[in-house]
């Protein structure tokens, strides 16, 4: 439009005409700033993300760490095999002096020791999955340990716990090998029920005349050998052992509960809230809200996962009930958000339309039949 024709148009009508040019600007910038808003929830570009956004992304960064955090301490099982470390020290005879001493022995005296406190360890983990019915037991009997800790023969009693039949004995072996366990056989053919580490265990698999049998598999009736794989490894157990010797049985129980939970995710939820309550003007309650359920989150799935470890006896198990949960719930919420996010560009695209109403003239709006 040129300066002489605009002189034409009166003054009405091009001041309306500036007006609806200027709402269509406007209305144009807020769609632009609203759309790259979206794509910046969606992940799509840059700019400055909003609270939803951050709170998604920290929701998967938090799962993301809880899962392998969980999954670490499912796979490692320190937690129950130093539950039974007293015991087994008590077991040993040995003084905090005597360890002490060890620790610092030489390379064979170390040795000794750490086999000494893994033999003891063993037989307390064994009866604990035993008495617990985590793992198989003949005739529904129970377990309990052997009068003496020198037992050659034998390391656990198997007993009816109404009084009647007779006891049965049973040996705990915990070995990187076979061989220890068949050994034993062939030195105490009447002691015929072994307790083994799994690795050992799974070497009988296919022997002729020996039956492996774990966790959720019913005691065979009859006459053999019989291996009960205890579902831990001979690494977890020595592990267990070597942290008595240099003194992990004497651990305060801050330091347990700070092994024993994901603390780096819950680190990870009390730095996201103190960053949002002091970078932005989110408000105090849906700060603490979202930490407390992130919080949740983590807690609970690593409880499932301690659950399922100690029901199944299956630490992978564990790991994946825990990841489960915390993967299963990352995704419903970011389903949601993604709803939430749609309703939301629908709902503003709308409000910012309605601004749109032009103030042109119209000389016929009044007239019963129209222009």
């Amino acid at each position: 439009m040129t300066d002489d024709q605009s002189t034409e148009i009166p003054g009405t009508i091009r001041g309306a005409l500036d007006l609806s040019l200027r709402r269509v600007r406007e209305l144009r910038d807020r769609l632009a700033v609203n759309e790259r808003r979206i794509l910046a929830l969606e992940g799509r570009s840059g700019g400055t993300p909003s609270w939803t956004h951050t709170v998604g992304t920290a929701d998967a960064v938090i799962a993301a760490v809880a899962a392998v955090e969980i999954a670490t301490a499912q796979d490692a099982h320190s937690g129950f095999i130093n539950e039974h470390a007293g015991a087994a020290l008590a077991r040993t005879g040995l003084t905090s002096d005597d360890l002490e001493r060890l620790a610092h022995a030489d390379p064979a005296s170390r040795m000794g020791a750490v086999n000494l406190l893994q033999g003891h360890i063993g037989e307390q983990v064994a009866l604990d999955l035993i008495n617990s019915g985590r793992i198989p037991v003949p005739d529904g009997r129970v377990a309990r340990l052997a009068a003496s800790p020198n037992q050659p023969a034998h390391d656990i009693d198997l007993v009816d716990p109404d009084g009647h039949g007779a006891t049965l004995h049973a040996q705990v072996k915990i070995s990187d090998s076979a061989s220890t366990i068949r050994e034993h056989l062939m030195r105490y053919p009447d002691v015929d029920v072994v307790y083994a580490n799994h690795d050992a265990a799974g070497q009988f698999v296919g022997d002729h005349g020996v039956s492996v049998i774990r966790s959720g598999t019913p005691f065979p009736s009859g006459h053999g050998k019989v291996i009960v794989d205890m579902g831990v490894s001979q690494a977890e157990i020595r592990a267990g052992a070597t942290d008595i010797l240099h003194g992990g049985a004497h651990e305060t129980l801050a330091h347990k509960v700070l092994t024993d939970l994901p603390v780096i995710s819950l680190l990870l939820i009390a730095g996201r809230a103190a960053t949002s309550y002091l970078e932005t003007d989110t408000p105090e309650t849906e700060i603490l809200r979202t930490a407390g359920r992130r919080a949740r989150d983590v807690l609970i799935a690593n409880g499932l996962g301690h659950a399922a470890t100690a029901a199944t006896s299956e630490p992978l198990f564990g790991s994946l009930t825990a990841v489960g949960y915390l993967v299963v719930g990352n995704a419903v919420r970011a389903a949601r958000g993604d709803i939430n996010r749609a309703t939301d560009r629908f709902t503003s695209t709308r409000n910012a339309l309605s601004t749109f109403s032009p103030t042109l003239p119209c000389t016929w709006c009044n007239q019963p039949n129209g222009p």
